[in-house]
């Protein structure tokens, strides 16, 4: 599964971070308005994923 910003669609290029089923993936982003240019980040764990992805469950 890719986690990819709003911003860019579908674009898988796009993606912040690739979750398999387990393990934890860091994932960055860039803020907007007052605190344009920050930043932060988060971290997400796949703890559950359907084979044709009807259904999938993140642990932030």
């Amino acid at each position: 599964m890719l986690v990819v910003p709003e911003s860019a669609g579908k674009n898988g290029s796009a993606a912040g971070a690739k979750l398999g089923h387990g393990g934890w993936k860091d994932i960055k982003v860039t803020l907007d308005g007052p605190r344009a240019g920050q930043t932060p980040g988060f971290s997400v764990m796949a703890i559950e994923i359907a084979p044709d992805l009807p259904k999938f469950r993140l642990c932030p």
